[in-house]
């Protein structure tokens, strides 16, 4: 059916069996196990020093006492969640016996359309749900069943998708429109300890920062105070001195952030898309700001140990050449 490579390697494998009539399941039994009660194809880790194709072949014979040969196992993708290759296998009418018991269910035959509505349940393990458009194509290769049957469950899922799409477009709809608040910083900079004035809409908040003559006592500190969340998560409008010793700051922010860090609650500001769907874009941009830090350092240690490997070459390939100039030099010396 394509053209994959034996030598393919993977980090887990999954072999979809199937005949003319349905696909064959087995539901997960094991309580220690991932993915109890799902219902899943007979699959597992592959091995050292063990190809794909290899693993899919030993895996289905341990899970099912058949042995499918090379030829009759099809790889239709890899699920990258899991770096899983899928394969697909028509046994005709060979029956996968039980041979797992502490693990998983008797192998059970569901017709095709039973087993879409599993997979669009998430009855089944993830990758039956994720690709489920995928192994339906797969299966209108197959010249051993009825095509126009599958192509008809092809538009079956392709309606439920669009439904989905269609849920959540109204969803999105109904929700309140984003805001921009507009955010007054007065700062304060004669006193021994800075003062910050922070206004929007009719509500106060004031905040008292210490002076540090270096940024890096006080980042800890001060990364988490209002006015750092202000200035490294709002859009600066306008910044002016009001007064001596007095600067004023402008800043548009997303009423996300207003209502989670600046004031716990905020009943002029409905709920925001990121209070609804539960996730926090400060938290999130802190994450990144920490994976990238970690990734610079990673770099510069690299960046280091590149050079300082290339110095050390260059000061041998230095001494080697010098010592052969100084042989050549002395072979040489009293004939030319």
């Amino acid at each position: 059916m394509n053209g994959e490579s034996s030598e393919r390697r993977s980090t887990y494998v999954l072999n979809i069996i199937y005949n003319e009539y349905g696909i064959h399941l087995s539901r997960r039994i094991d309580l220690e196990k991932e993915m109890y009660q799902l219902w899943q194809s007979p699959g597992g880790k592959v091995e050292k020093d063990e190809t794909s194709k290899q693993a899919v072949i030993r895996e289905t014979y341990e899970e099912t006492c058949l042995l499918p040969e090379e030829t009759t196992i099809n790889h239709i993708f890899n699920d990258p969640e899991y770096d899983c290759d899928i394969y697909t296998t028509n046994i005709r009418d060979q029956l996968p016996l039980h041979a797992e018991l502490k693990k998983q269910e008797e192998w059970k035959l569901f017709s095709f359309k039973k087993y879409i509505d599993m997979a669009q349940r998430r009855e089944t393990t993830p990758s039956h749900s994720n690709y489920l458009m995928k192994i339906l194509e797969s299966f209108t290769l197959d010249n051993n069943i009825n095509r126009l049957n599958i192509e008809e469950l092809i538009i079956y899922h392709k309606m439920f998708l669009e439904n989905i799409e269609k849920t959540k477009r109204a969803s999105l709809e109904k929700l309140p429109t984003p805001r921009k608040v507009l955010v007054t910083i007065i700062n304060n900079y004669w006193k021994t300890r800075s003062s910050y004035n922070i206004k929007w809409y009719n509500y106060k908040i004031q905040e008292e920062l210490p002076d540090f003559y270096f940024r890096e006592q006080c980042e800890n500190y001060f990364n988490r105070t209002k006015i750092y969340i202000i200035r490294n998560f709002g859009t600066l409008v306008e910044k002016k001195d009001i007064s001596k010793g007095e600067r004023q700051e402008k800043y548009y922010l997303s009423q996300h952030i207003v209502h989670k860090y600046l004031k716990e609650k905020d009943n002029y500001y409905p709920l925001c898309l990121e209070c609804i769907s539960g996730t926090d874009a400060v938290i999130q941009e802190r994450e990144d700001r920490e994976k990238r830090r970690q990734n610079k350092q990673l770099y510069e240690q690299k960046e280091r140990e590149i050079k300082q490997e290339f110095y050390e070459r260059k000061e041998e390939i230095t001494r080697k050449f010098n010592r052969r100039m100084n042989e050549l030099k002395e072979e040489f010396q009293d004939k030319i």
